[in-house]
C-alpha cells in the first residue's frame, strides 16, 4: 500500500511509543505506593523519576521531529508502509507477562517469556528443544541472580 505519510516515520513513532510505555510504567509504579512516605524515599521513587525524565525526553524528541517534518512539508515521499510485526509481538508478549506476573509468578512465566522472545526473533524456529532448554537455563540464572544477589523475592504460584 503506497501512501504519503510524513509523520509515520521512526523519528515520530519511536518516541511516541516509548513515551506511552514510560507513562504506563510510571502510573503502575505510583499505583503501588507513593514515591515519598514520611519524608523517606520508597522503592517506587527512582523508577518514577526515570519514567518522568523519559517522558520529558520523548516530548522533546517529538517536538524536534515534527518541526523537521513541517520544514520539509511538500517533500514527503510516497512509500510503502511496512507493519513491524516483531515489535507488536514483543509488546504483546510483554503485556501478557506483566498482566500474569503477580498471578503466576516468575518461576512459571519466565521460561515462557524467554522462549517467546526466542521464537519471535529467531530466523530458524526448527530447534524448539534447544530453545526450551535455553529458556529454562536463562530463567534459572535470572532467578538466582535476583533471589541471591539482589535479595528480591518474586511472587510465587503457590504463595
Amino acid at each position: 500500500m503506497k501512501i504519503k505519510t510524513p509523520y509515520l516515520c521512526s523519528s515520530v513513532v519511536t518516541p511516541a511509543a516509548v513515551m506511552l510505555m514510560a507513562a504506563v510504567y510510571a502510573a503502575n509504579g505510583l499505583r503501588l505506593s507513593a514515591p515519598i512516605v514520611d519524608g523517606q524515599l520508597t522503592e517506587t521513587f527512582f523508577p518514577t523519576i526515570v519514567a518522568l525524565l523519559c517522558i520529558i525526553a520523548c516530548i522533546a524528541l517529538l517536538i524536534k521531529a515534527v518541526r523537521e517534518i513541517k520544514a520539509k512539508a511538500g517533500e514527503a515521499e510516497v512509500r510503502e508502509i511496512k507493519v513491524p510485526v516483531k515489535a507488536f509481538l514483543t509488546m504483546a508478549l510483554m503485556a501478557v507477562f506483566v498482566l500474569l506476573f503477580e498471578t503466576l509468578g516468575f518461576v512459571v512465566l519466565a521460561p515462557f517469556f524467554v522462549f517467546g522472545f526466542m521464537m519471535i526473533y529467531d530466523d530458524k524456529p526448527q530447534q524448539i528443544g534447544r530453545k526450551i532448554i535455553y529458556s529454562i537455563i536463562i530463567s534459572a540464572l535470572v532467578f538466582v541472580l535476583y533471589e541471591v544477589c539482589f535479595d528480591i523475592r518474586f511472587p510465587e504460584l503457590w504463595g
